[in-house]
């Protein structure tokens, strides 16, 4: 290969995906990683014979029916993964016992909301339409913004998308129980996430048998992008922390890491946290109005509170996900309040015998607090995460199924933990708060007044997760070749 030598920051989802493309369309490419090892917010560890999963749900276009499948396929045999495709969504259980299936078969799920609550029809019928037209779209996938066409950019402002996102896409879950005249199915309703869109976008996959959850959790598609990507030649620097892009003329040269190395490249593309990019890295420098205005005042998704209990039992059932709406909300000491908690399972093998590794994931915005917490005082830290699991393990015992006496293994992953682990500011694992496919993009993905510099990953791909991440380095790779006068070779 002949071509010009890129730099990439950063080897989660985006750094993996871009470093694979441009080593297939003729560059030389070289991935630095902070940490010891590839996969970002993809992470996982173990602990006490568990496997815990960084935070993954699902995989969204895991099946070969949907979209994003064809483009995974370009990098990753992904008839190598396997995958579990629940026929429950969620089972929402209320405090009086009462309990909603919520299927994943739209088919199923709509006459079980009619047979609750025929006096609703006309907003199931609208509501689950819509579900069914998501599964329909035919989104503009393979190209970027950039690359648009006028028929593209009208297809992209105009179509059924934009339609759904203006009508689904910032409405709350409380709106949405309220358009429900019957009391139960309003309560589900207000169990959603905000914007109703998110869990409409989910089920539609779901339906599609396209958002199975992969064997080995997340890592194991991490693991498979980073087998191609050296496959292709390239390579993969870790416990390699960026400090500074070197900047010359207004054209990024190279960047210095930790250990005082400089490296030097033709091209430098940061797939890492994008604050620290704009103003550590490159010192505020490269920047307007816009980009400080979503910095300054920023929307921000959530950061996690994550808490693993390994329990030394089998189980031979399927376990739906359970959604517990809670007697009593739940206050963290950072002062966010869960009224809900969502409980799923996980059959593992540890130490060789079968075993189940429950899971909860509690949501919050005070990211600085476990981070202070953490830095000043470690020893309460412990002690409040142990607080949080103990709850949580009570939880599932009292209202999911016993098993106080089965527990060997409790881990408690904190915002700190997601700081630490991939810089990410404040935690937030989505990076901003809103955005999906079926919104604009507002962002870009080069600095006014810098050459040679590109950004790739959710700080310029809003809505986060394994699919926008992806996307984010495809279109980036095609920008380049484009700027380069290279041919993208995606296969």
């Amino acid at each position: 290969m002949g071509g010009k030598k890129v730099i990439i920051i950063g080897a989660g989802i985006a750094g993996l995906s871009l470093g694979c493309y441009l080593q297939k369309s003729g560059f030389l490419t070289e991935i630095y990683e902070a940490n010891g090892r590839a996969g970002g917010l993809c992470s996982g560890w173990e602990r006490d014979g568990y496997r815990i999963d960084g935070g993954l749900k699902a995989l969204w276009g895991s099946g070969p029916r949907h979209p994003f499948y064809k483009l995974y396929s370009e990098l990753v045999d992904m008839d190598a993964l396997a995958f579990s495709y629940p026929k429950i969504k969620s089972i929402y259980e209320f405090p009086d016992g009462k309990k909603f299936v919520e299927y994943a078969d739209l088919v199923r799920l709509e006459k079980a909301m009619m047979a609750t609550a025929g006096e609703d029809e006309a907003v199931i019928r609208e509501w689950t339409l819509d579900v069914r037209k998501i599964s329909e779209l035919r989104l503009l996938l393979e190209k970027p913004k950039e690359l648009y066409g006028i028929s593209d950019r009208m297809r992209a402002g105009k179509g059924a998308a934009a339609a759904l996102h203006k009508k689904w896409g910032s409405l709350s879950a409380e709106d949405f129980a309220k358009k429900f005249k019957n009391p139960f199915l309003s309560r589900w309703a207000a169990c959603f996430r905000t914007p109703v869109l998110a869990d409409m976008i989910d089920l539609a996959a779901m339906d599609s048998k396209a958002n199975g959850y992969p064997a080995g959790g997340a890592d194991a598609f991490v693991r498979k992008l980073e087998e191609a990507y050296g496959s292709l030649g390239g390579n993969v620097h870790v416990m390699s922390r960026a400090e500074k892009i070197h900047v010359e003329n207004r054209k990024a040269w190279g960047v210095r890491f930790a250990d005082g190395r400089d490296v030097r490249g033709d091209i430098i593309v940061s797939a890492m946290d994008g604050r620290s990019t704009l103003f550590d890295l490159l010192g505020g420098k490269f920047t307007n109005p816009d980009i400080r205005a979503f910095y300054e005042k920023p929307d921000l998704g959530p950061s996690m509170l994550q808490v693993s209990i390994g329990v030394d039992k089998a189980f031979e059932d399927d376990f739906p996900a359970r959604k517990i709406v809670l007697d009593a909300s739940y206050e963290l000491h950072d002062g966010s309040v869960h009224p809900t908690i969502e409980v799923m399972r996980f059959s593992q093998t540890a130490g060789g015998k079968k075993k189940a590794l429950f899971r909860v994931q509690l949501d919050t915005k005070f990211a600085s607090y476990w981070w202070l917490l953490r830095k000043a005082e470690r020893e309460r830290y412990r002690k409040e995460k142990g607080e949080v699991a103990a709850w949580a393990a009570g939880v599932i015992d009292e209202r999911v199924c016993p098993i106080a006496k089965d527990i060997e293994m409790t881990d408690v992953s904190t915002p700190a933990t997601y700081i630490r682990m991939t810089g990410n500011w404040r935690g937030a694992i989505t990076g901003w708060g809103s955005g999906s496919l079926l919104a604009e993009n507002p962002f870009d993905r080069e600095l006014p007044g810098l050459e040679n510099f590109y950004m790739a990953g959710h700080w310029v791909q809003p809505g986060g997760g394994i699919p926008l991440a992806y996307k984010s380095a495809r279109d980036l790779a095609q920008v380049i070749c484009r700027d380069e006068k290279m041919e993208f070779k995606p296969v």
